[in-house]
């Protein structure tokens, strides 16, 4: 009996069958090490044909798999030069030359795996994202266990708005690559724009464990730990993804946020600072710094390292930043350049705009329309020196509704001087943790002149119907009316405590009537009447307790029906200066 192994036989009648496998083993072994592919193939199936069991066969057979492989994978991909040179051309800014070029190695090499996932991110990079996931599904076509092409369409689909997609890609590629750190940090990021902060965290924890200097998750851990109001944890997280990558001007940003919602503004300007040296030209820490420069436009402390810092830094292209140099340029009565802002905001091509966050649209669009109006009635005519006291009035952005007007009461003439905190609530004072409302609120309140007068305006906006009081209530299962009082009482008592040192002429606004909104329903429109009216109630109690003034903008602008009387608004939701002799009748 003999067993075909190629062109030898090994005998086996009177030889043990054992001993001679062992023989063709070795022999096949040989064979593969001299270059006879085929001839140790062909000797290793002989092998398993009548010994099926035979490991080392069968070892060997799949060594000879994988040398074949190999080999048509080397003939498959282009020279490890010429992928560099795409590389470079791309980080040359050079994205066109670098496709052009990945196409004519493509039409070389047919069937390069490597080259359709580059062809898949130039064209991620290009923006066309459709294009670019065909070409990493040709990548898997060619090369089915490759993690990183499903990585990177996980990438695309978060940019066309599918994290759910997106992390059923990078789950397979985690199934092919089980360490792969990058893909649990993506789908942190996907869990994150979902709002499922918990799985976002159990992510990025993942990442971490698998690559503790990974600087991206670092920060992003950051990110929800500073969502979830933990922001000594966040600064911590931040502080360690700067150790790791010490130029990343998002973690420096980052911090900053986290610096100013803990109310602490010195750090905040020196992160923001420290952002924008990385990178001059980076707009969300433009913008960010530009919100404190029109908050604290008047404060010696902080206004001068903010307006160094924005003075190189200016964006003509940025909506927002238009927006907010017209506010602050309407704080200080500079009509010019509040149209030339506002010109330039009109200007700015609307796929600009597009790019903007969804909060940042309504911003820019709400304070062009308010600035709009107020531009028509702003007439500085007087210097101070030529005035009596000025009357500061802190608030939200109903501070500006009067700014720079003049007012007659105690036989004087006295200039309403805003001082804004944007987005302020009576919530914000009311809550006993620091926050970026108070900080901001505490440093103009204490950079006036001791015994100064001052017009303090927030509440309005915890009464809309898409936040504050309603949206809360439904939240926490209290009623409006306990959440109102409970509100009213910290936020009066906060400024009471302030003051202590201060010694001002505190008078507090309550709300005007709410102007009839026809994109709600009824019943909701309703129920924002009722939470101004229940408000106001506890703006006269409260107010009774601390002896301070109370000026009523309600009772003059409320109709019949408990809604505005559109007499004295100028848009759905501020009153304009027409207001100011029903005002300083009761003033002082």
């Amino acid at each position: 009996m003999a067993i075909n192994i190629g062109k030898e036989l090994v005998e086996t009648t009177d030889v043990d069958a054992g001993i001679s496998v062992e023989k063709a083993q070795r022999l096949a072994k040989r064979k593969f090490k001299a270059g006879y592919i085929d001839e140790a193939k062909s000797i290793y199936q002989d092998i398993l044909l009548k010994f099926p069991k035979c490991t080392k066969a069968a070892q060997g057979l799949r060594e000879i798999t994988l040398r074949e492989t190999s080999d048509l994978r080397s003939l498959q991909e282009p020279p490890i030069t010429q992928v560099e040179a795409i590389k470079r051309l791309y980080l040359q800014s050079e994205p066109i030359k670098a496709f052009e070029l990945c196409e004519v190695l493509i039409s070389q090499y047919p069937h390069s795996a490597t080259l359709f996932n580059l062809k898949g991110a130039l064209l991620k990079s290009l923006g066309y994202l459709d294009l670019a996931i065909e070409a990493y599904n040709i990548c898997l076509s060619i090369r089915p266990n490759y993690a990183e092409p499903y990585y990177n369409i996980g990438i695309a689909l978060q940019k066309q708005g599918k994290p759910i997609e997106a992390i059923e890609m990078y789950m397979k590629a985690l199934s092919i690559k089980p360490n792969y750190a990058e893909a649990y940090n993506n789908i942190g990021n996907a869990y994150q724009e979902q709002g499922k902060l918990n799985e976002a965290k159990a992510a990025y924890t993942k990442a971490l464990s698998i690559k503790l200097d990974f600087a991206e998750a670092h920060n992003n851990m950051g990110m929800i730990l500073q969502k979830q109001k933990k922001l000594e944890k966040a600064i911590k997280a931040y502080t360690k993804a700067i150790s790791f990558k010490s130029n990343s001007a998002e973690a420096y940003n980052n911090i900053g946020n986290a610096h100013k919602d803990n109310g602490s503004l010195g750090e905040a300007i020196s992160a923001y600072t420290k952002a924008l040296s990385i990178k001059p030209n980076y707009v969300k820490a433009l913008h960010n710094a530009a919100d404190l420069c029109v908050q604290l436009s008047d404060n010696v402390v902080f206004n001068t390292q903010i307006a160094k810092l924005l003075e190189t830094n200016r964006l003509f292209n940025s909506p927002k930043l238009q927006i907010q140099q017209a506010i602050k340029a309407f704080m200080v009565a500079d009509e010019y350049l509040v149209r030339k802002c506002l010109n330039n905001y009109d200007r700015i091509d609307q796929q600009i705009f597009g790019e903007l966050k969804d909060n940042d649209q309504v911003f820019c669009s709400a304070y062009y329309l308010y600035l709009s109006q107020l531009i028509k009635s702003l007439n500085v005519s007087k210097t101070k020196s030529q005035l009596g006291d000025c009357v500061y009035h802190i608030g939200d952005s109903h501070c500006l509704s009067y700014a720079h007007h003049v007012i007659h009461f105690a036989r004087t003439e006295h200039q309403i001087l805003p001082k804004i905190t944007f987005g302020g609530k009576a919530f914000h004072f009311a809550n006993k943790n620091p926050n970026k409302f108070k900080a901001i609120t505490k440093a103009n309140f204490d950079a006036l002149s001791n015994a100064s007068k001052l017009l303090i305006t927030f509440g309005e906006i915890d009464c809309r119907p898409n936040e504050g009081f309603i949206t809360a209530a439904r939240k926490t299962n209290k009623s409006t009316s306990s959440l109102i009082n409970d509100t009213v009482k910290g936020y009066l008592n906060w400024f009471a405590v302030q003051n202590e040192q201060k010694n001002h002429h505190l008078q507090f606004f309550n709300v005007a009537a709410p102007v009839y909104n026809k994109s709600i329903t009824a019943n909701l429109n309703y129920e924002v009447a009722e939470t101004v009216a229940l408000f106001n109630d506890a703006m006269a109690k409260y107010s009774q307790v601390h002896r301070f003034k109370l000026i009523d903008v309600y009772s003059f602008t409320v109709s019949n029906n408990g809604f505005s009387n559109e007499i004295y608004h100028i848009d759905g939701y501020h009153l304009g200066p027409s207001a100011l002799p029903k005002i300083a009748s009761q003033l002082f």
